[in-house]
């Protein structure tokens, strides 16, 4: 239903407020880049993890980190890690840093992380950054035990940089389509499938990566390839490991931790060929209730010298709190100033003291629900002309069930 022209004035003369921006109050959805704005709080978790990406940075350090970010459902362990690659990109130590879901299907085996970790890693992002010249001197410093990865990044890196001159536009048009078709198998192949004889020769690989021995050099070849372009770590940022326990087992997930293991003890250079390495950040979200299921399997270890009790000895866990008191009302402020027609200014709607104390208290501290609440309680109000949101008004609306969809 179209607001009237009544509406609209009020809307914007009294709320200052965008006349279609009920929209924005939108509701439940998942977390993403935007939603940057809406991180609060947690400053000595924050600064911690900046400590780490120092550490990550120092070109002269051989180190390598792994943390657990552990927060139940809507405490914002994934708005956490898109601070961490936030900051890692924005380091002055030169990060590469991505962001991927461990979300597989029945049946996951531990390469099959490494090829989603490999496809996350975005090369072609890369490839932007650097110029041909430099993208080729870097993968001349990929040994040769690695050639099959140096093929397939070539066939990836190229695609962006290759242009063909002093050609008709058809000629061109073919080119161009043979080094999209290239691309395109080159991550077909780091993904763990099987590449026909004619596609592998295309790339310029012999082998598959079809274990995990095949996974982890192509891992070692990427952070080679990065410390050649000047990074000093590869940050990878991994939402939802607690899915591994929903899709494999427990039983089954030990292979799965003791790559985790492998990973954080391949420090630089790489043993093998003494080439130097990026140093490699795994920072891994997981729920509490993960959290638990992996610190069982632990203790179930100790003394026997398994998997999980070495991986939870080289990691280190940051759990989540709630919001405080303070972090909820500054949550709030940043929220309700959403399609503000003046951003700057205070939030659309004035709220009192003991309306933070209620949100507070009804969503726990859980900065997702505190969202939620805003959203609720702001449509009904842009529907009802509330001049000021009150515990009793949020009382009311929050108790009866009302919901944020604006076609109520």
């Amino acid at each position: 239903m179209q607001p009237n022209n009544s509406d609209v004035s009020f809307v914007e003369k009294t709320w200052k407020l965008r006349r279609d921006s009920e929209t924005a109050f939108t509701g439940l959805r998942s977390a993403c880049e935007e939603d940057l704005e809406y991180w609060v709080g947690r400053t000595r978790e924050t600064l911690a993890w900046k400590d780490q990406l120092a550490r990550l940075g120092n070109s002269t350090l051989s180190y390598n980190c792994l943390e657990f970010v552990v927060a139940s459902y809507g405490r914002g362990k994934t708005l956490a890690l898109l601070r961490i690659k936030r900051d890692a990109l924005a380091s002055p130590g030169k990060c590469w840093a991505f962001y991927l879901t461990y979300v597989g299907e029945e049946g996951l085996k531990p390469r099959d992380f490494l090829t989603k970790l490999l496809l996350a890693a975005d090369l072609d992002g890369l490839a932007k950054q650097h110029n041909k010249n430099e993208l080729l001197a870097a993968l001349s410093r990929i040994p040769d035990r690695y050639q099959d990865a140096h093929s397939a990044f070539a066939a990836i890196l190229m695609t962006s940089t290759a242009r063909p001159v002093s050609q008709p536009d058809t000629a061109q048009d073919i080119f161009q389509t043979r080094l999209k078709r290239r691309h395109d198998l080159a991550n077909e192949w780091l993904s763990g499938q099987n590449l026909t004889r004619k596609d592998a020769v295309e790339v310029g690989v012999v082998g598959k990566v079809n274990r995990v021995d095949s996974a982890i050099k192509c891992l070692l070849a990427l952070r080679i390839l990065l410390k050649a372009l000047g990074y000093s770590s590869m940050v990878v940022c991994v939402d939802e490991y607690e899915y591994l326990f929903g899709i494999v087992g427990r039983k089954a997930a030990a292979p799965h931790l003791a790559l985790l293991r492998h990973l954080f003890d391949s420090g630089s250079p790489d043993e093998a060929t003494g080439t130097a390495m990026a140093n490699l950040g795994l920072f891994l979200a997981m729920t509490e209730s993960g959290w638990t299921a992996l610190n069982d399997m632990g203790q179930r270890e100790k003394g026997l010298g398994g998997p999980v009790s070495a991986l939870l000895e080289r990691g280190h866990a940051t759990v989540l709190p709630s919001l405080t008191l303070d972090e909820t009302r500054e949550l709030i402020a940043i929220r309700l100033r959403k399609d503000h027609t003046d951003p700057a200014s205070d939030p659309i709607l004035p709220f009192t003291n003991d309306f933070v104390a209620f949100v507070w208290e009804f969503t726990e501290g859980n900065p997702r629900k505190v969202y939620l609440a805003c959203d609720v309680v702001v449509t009904v109000g842009l529907r009802q002309r509330v001049p000021t949101l009150t515990a009793d008004f949020a009382r009311r609306v929050l108790d009866a069930g009302e919901t944020s969809s604006p076609s109520d």
